[in-house]
């Protein structure tokens, strides 16, 4: 497998449990964050232990304690993906969701799969989304392994082919307690 950007190594992370940062959660995420290549947490993950914060906000708090590249699984709403000052929307699959159990692990394996292949940070997304779609439709993981990885990359296609640039975190970064200029659910309409 290839490796992102031409480094020898890279280092993804999902959200730790939620009861451990509700206490000063991003001064416990500085002890890991400036060592993650990416961080996928989830925008759920924040509505628990920072509940009511802007999203610009916690782009903000999160650059400040370390992170370099963060892609916020948003369920319904897709993915959002940090590319330096910008933010993207990767949409979610629209179908059936009869089991949301396991979406993010499955959209953290779709998603470290294609980066470590294409290095791109929107097609990892895209595909990642992807992967999540087919896991969330169904109640019996056995299913999935009738799934081909065509299938899953179709899907991947049509996602990025809808993906759009929905804010400049500029603004945000640089202000150290700004109102908040996105929507508070962080797309633009």
């Amino acid at each position: 497998m290839g490796r992102p950007a031409g480094r020898a190594a890279f280092v993804q992370s999902d959200y730790p449990a939620r009861s451990d940062l509700l206490i000063s959660p991003f001064a416990k995420l500085e002890e890991t964050l400036p060592e993650l290549d990416v961080f996928l947490p989830s925008t759920s993950d924040f509505d628990v232990i920072t509940p009511g914060e802007p999203l610009e906000s916690i782009f903000r708090d999160l650059c400040a304690a370390g992170v370099r590249t963060v892609v916020f699984k948003a369920g319904a709403d897709g993915v959002l993906v940090q590319i330096g000052n910008e933010l993207w929307q990767v949409p979610a699959y629209s179908g059936d969701v009869i089991d949301p159990t396991g979406a993010g692990d499955a959209f953290c394996g779709g998603f470290l799969a294609e980066w470590s292949i294409t290095g791109d940070l929107i097609e990892a997304a895209a595909l990642g989304s992807a992967a999540t779609s087919f896991a969330v439709a169904t109640a019996d993981p056995l299913h999935l392994a009738g799934v081909g990885p065509e299938q899953t990359r179709s899907r991947a296609r049509d996602l990025h082919a809808r993906v759009r640039k929905v804010g400049d975190l500029a603004p945000a970064l640089a202000r150290s307690h700004a109102a908040a200029s996105f929507p508070k659910n962080g797309f633009a309409n």
